[in-house]
């Protein structure tokens, strides 16, 4: 995927195809989700965080990794051998912002570079 593919997509699109390269199974787009409490909401993205859940049709809220840099973190921890990642977040922080310090970056600016990194 390059960055062209990548702004085509709708911000729900972007969190299945981050959700699916963390390795979430059959996520998709428009169901709706019971909290512990037993109240409906409407959760745009769910899917199976593990094997196990999907075996006991266990469906789970996919994080909102477009906003959350706790979620962001999660899918980091998987680049510890994919380089490129940290060059590919400058340029795009760079692009947005004139300048290239990633510590700045926003979650949907890490979400951008973990798609094209992975997708390489």
């Amino acid at each position: 995927m390059n960055q062209e593919q990548y702004a085509k997509l709708t911000d729900e699109e972007k969190r299945v195809k981050v959700a699916e390269l963390c390795e979430w199974l059959d996520v998709h787009v428009g169901s709706w989700w019971m909290d512990d409490c037993g109240n409906y909401e409407i959760r745009t993205v769910l899917g199976y965080k593990t094997q196990a859940h999907k075996e006991h049709n266990a469906y789970t809220p996919v994080p909102d990794y477009l906003h959350d840099l706790n979620a962001c973190h999660e899918f980091e921890k998987m680049l510890e051998y994919k380089f490129g990642y940290d060059k590919c977040l400058s340029e795009i922080v760079m692009e947005d912002t004139g300048h290239g310090y990633t510590w700045h970056a926003t979650a949907a600016q890490k979400c951008k570079a973990f798609v094209l990194t992975m997708e390489e």
